[in-house]
């Protein structure tokens, strides 16, 4: 350029005639430094803007628009082909030093491998958009990718042929990749959309996982109502009263002679004497209230997959190795069983589900050779957190149960032992009353004899009627006996008492036997023998006149210690008046029932000679009264 320019300065030298020849050398010499820096200026600008005239050349040269559906085109001829770009792009290629001749003459070039990895790193894009719209289409994953769920990583990569998916079948420094070997390429470059994915999926199968447990439990939250009742947690645990002794300082519980509670304990046991002739308590054994089938169940835990502590987790927790029973193992192992049974069988329902079995098993990673993605593209775990939420809920309702019922048996407990001391109080009464109940069942026995009262005078010559009367005055004195000293009052004096009345009285008989501290009433015979008093003179007129007749009519007793004889009898014969007196005496009401039957003569006989008689009798009279000790 500076040569061309020569020849309008030629003139201006013609006034330098000595040193014409000489200006241009000159010249040249003094401006050669500032042309060598003008020159590395303009080549190192040439240098720094090559990368940017390439990448403005790539996209002009090598967009294409062959796809009418992708109006913005591509570029899948440079990004698959790299060798193109040394004829679409050969003069900013040689401006940045790159020989563009050769594909083996651009590789000498650093800036070509630049080149080269701009345009991989641009394939790595193009690749993942075409999989990624592909994937995407309606007929094939949808938009959320949902219509995949259930599919492997490899079986949804392979959904795309790789003839559609241009930006991948090229590695660069080797040749172009077509068949299977696109998808085994391609997993190396689509991590993104398979993490993408997977992401979609979990919100699907959280969705899919929710809609299962509320199809099974009813609600979303711990499905307790499905899992448990009203007795999980408790079934176990049971209340006895059972005797107790102590030894040392120990309270030892007899197991096997306990109650369900104290209404089933017998009256024996806690002091009841029946028919008790003092009054007083008999024999009493103490009774203990005794939990069995207690759970510790603060010492049972839940794991992360909802299931519980085993039977010996149990007891190491609990620090029951040296206390725990072969029976009570086995009791916290059913009760352990049980509500691991409820939680399984629920949380089995939920996991068949279509969609939530998919999610959890589906998502395996197959075909693929980097084994460190193996299993990670799926979720096992889903229900964990599902399995965990049910499985403490369980949990809180057997602790629930377990509560509830210990405190009504621990409150059933102490109503026992209160009533137990009320039964006690009732048995004192009850033995005192049975005393009492002698002395009156005597008192009515006798109170046959007691009631008959001669209605006439006896005829002349005659003695009955002394003897009738000596009969009352014994059976008055005995009475008074019965309530004065009580049973054992009669065998201490009464009925020597009632003796010496009835020998004074001339009639040398005894109405009332005492034997082993009861009152009975006796024939005139038997009375006579067992007091040891000889009947004497006039004992035959009397059984002749007189009949005194004294009878003993066995009833069924409550009880083996209930006195056998509750009735009395007397029979009164006069010349004028016949009298039938009989009592019945009520055990448990303490009443004793008295029916005379009376029948007066309506026509005596006058004799000449001898005793006045009746010759015609009346009907027979019948009255009954009751009396209440």
């Amino acid at each position: 350029m500076l040569m061309s320019k020569k020849t309008l300065c030629e003139s201006v030298t013609k006034s330098c005639v000595a040193v014409a020849d000489k200006v241009w050398d000159t010249f040249l010499k003094d401006v050669a430094p500032q042309l060598k820096n003008a020159e590395i200026i303009a080549e190192d600008k040439a240098r720094q803007d090559c990368i940017g005239s390439i990448s403005e050349c790539f996209q002009k040269a090598c967009k294409e628009n062959i796809d009418e559906k992708d109006p913005d085109g591509s570029y899948d001829l440079c990004l698959t082909r790299p060798e193109s770009m040394l004829h679409l792009c050969k003069i900013p290629l040689n401006a940045c030093g790159i020989d563009a001749s050769s594909r083996e003459s651009a590789e000498q070039s650093n800036i070509w491998d630049y080149v080269l990895a701009a345009l991989a790193s641009m394939r790595v894009n193009a690749c993942t958009t075409e999989l990624k719209d592909c994937l995407q289409a309606d007929d094939r994953c949808g938009k959320d990718y949902t219509k995949c769920i259930g599919l492997d990583t490899d079986t949804i990569i392979r959904l795309c042929p790789y003839d559609k998916l241009m930006g991948c079948q090229k590695v660069y420094g080797a040749e172009n990749v077509r068949d299977d070997d696109v998808y085994d390429e391609l997993f190396n470059m689509v991590r993104g959309i398979m993490v993408n994915i997977d992401n979609n999926f979990l919100k699907e199968c959280q969705n899919a996982l929710t809609e299962a447990t509320i199809r099974v439990c009813g609600d979303a939250d711990d499905c307790t109502s499905k899992t448990t009742n009203q007795y999980i947690g408790a079934q176990t645990l049971a209340y006895n009263i059972c005797p107790y002794v102590i030894v040392g300082d120990d309270v030892v519980v007899a197991g096997e002679n306990c109650y369900k509670d104290q209404t089933e304990i017998p009256d024996e046991l806690l002091g009841r004497v029946e028919g008790s002739k003092t009054g007083h308590m008999g024999p009493v054994t103490p009774f203990a209230g005794k939990l069995d089938g207690v759970i510790y169940w603060s010492s049972v835990e839940v794991d992360s997959q909802g299931k519980y502590s085993t039977i010996d987790e149990y007891i190491e927790t609990a620090q029951l190795k040296d206390v725990m029973t072969p029976l009570d193992r086995e009791r916290v192992q059913n009760e352990l069983n049980a509500l691991q049974q409820g939680v399984d069988g629920v949380i089995a329902a939920i996991e068949s589900d279509p969609t939530v079995q998919y999610c959890m098993t589906g998502r395996a990673v197959k075909g693929m050779k980097d084994i460190k993605m193996e299993g990670s593209a799926r979720f096992p775990e889903l229900t964990k957190q599902t399995r965990m939420i049910i499985a403490n809920g369980a949990l809180s309702v057997a602790k629930k149960n377990y509560y509830k019922k210990y405190d009504e048996l621990s409150e059933r407990l102490l109503i026992d032992y209160g009533k137990i001391a009320a039964r006690q109080a009732e048995i004192r009464g009850e033995n005192k009353k049975d005393a009492y109940r002698e002395a009156a069942r005597q008192a009515c026995i006798s109170m046959a004899q007691i009631s008959a009262l001669p209605r006439s005078p006896t005829p002349p010559g005659g003695v009955i009627g002394k003897i009738i009367i000596g009969v009352i005055i014994v059976a008055a004195i005995v009475v008074a006996s019965i309530f004065t000293f009580g049973a054992a009052g009669i065998a201490a004096g009464a009925g020597a008492g009632a003796m010496s009345a009835a020998a004074e009285a001339g009639a040398g008989l005894v109405t009332v036997v005492v034997k082993g501290g009861m009152a009975y009433a006796g024939s005139l015979a038997t009375s006579a023998v067992i007091a040891g008093v000889a009947t004497g003179v006039g004992a035959a007129a009397v059984v002749a006149e007189t009949a005194l007749v004294a009878t003993t009519k066995d009833t069924t007793a409550k009880s083996k210690a209930r006195p056998t004889q509750l009735t009395g009898y007397y029979e009164m014969n006069q010349w004028n008046y016949k009298e039938k007196i009989s009592t019945k005496f009520n055990w448990d009401d303490i009443e004793c029932e008295k029916c005379i039957e009376a029948q007066y003569c309506t026509k005596p006989s006058v004799p000449v000679f001898g005793n006045t008689k009746c010759k015609r009798w009346g009907d027979p009279e019948t009255k009954c009264t009751t009396t209440k000790f």
